[in-house]
């Protein structure tokens, strides 16, 4: 399965722009837009529903699936195949009760993690990491706190998470973070959909159901 995962920063808005969110969501359509074009030779953006538990989705269930993300001024786009796709992106900032946020979601690994490095880059890549797999599995926010994540062991625990991976890293200064099936070929590409070099992963975990050992996922995409 071919995965195609776009990067975009919005530019500096006019006097009378519309709000920064707003802005952000018509602008991950237009990128969206542009990589259907690009790679499935569509003119038009289809029509998108959403399904019961918020996931947007393409009304024909034919085409590919997809999925949105925006922090601020990044962007990121994921467009997949048959298989469901999760993506994050946050622009690190910091926050007051951080080190409290991470003691009530984050297990200890993490924290040691988060400890051994910058520890506010990896604070949003773990958060990254938690809502994509979420959002692979079409699941909200509520359950943040079940999703078990061992950035040493490179797993990751949630039982209503498809099968497959979480590739997660930094680019032009935002934290992401991507859930796909397996087997999958990402491609990774800019603002106009063209092509460009693979960003550096901060990690890549295989996704398990609870309790289980590790999956033998395939090194490499």
């Amino acid at each position: 399965m071919n995965i195609h995962l776009a990067f975009a920063r919005l530019v500096p808005p006019d006097a009378d722009a519309a709000p920064l969110p707003q802005r952000a969501s018509l602008a991950a359509r237009a990128l969206l837009a542009r990589l259907l074009a690009v790679t499935h030779g569509m003119e038009e953006l289809p029509e998108i529903v959403r399904e019961a538990g918020g996931r947007p989705r393409f009304r024909d269930a034919a085409l590919p699936s997809f999925s949105l993300s925006h922090s601020r001024d990044c962007i990121a786009v994921a467009l997949g195949g048959a298989g469901p796709v999760g993506l994050d992106i946050e622009l690190p900032r910091p926050r007051t009760h951080m080190a409290d946020m991470a003691d009530a979601l984050y297990s200890a690994p993490e924290r040691d993690w988060m400890a051994s490095g910058q520890a506010l880059e990896r604070f949003y890549l773990l958060w990254c990491i938690r809502e994509a797999a979420l959002k692979a599995g079409g699941h909200g926010l509520a359950e943040l706190s079940r999703v078990e994540v061992d950035p040493v062991a490179a797993t990751l625990r949630y039982p209503r998470t498809p099968h497959g991976q979480v590739l997660a890293g930094l680019h032009d200064g935002c934290s992401w973070a991507l859930h796909v099936p397996w087997p999958a070929r990402l491609h990774w590409r800019d603002a106009q959909a063209a092509p460009i070099g693979s960003p550096p992963l901060a990690l890549r975990l295989d996704c398990l159901p609870a309790g289980s050992g590790v999956g033998q996922l395939a090194a490499d995409q």
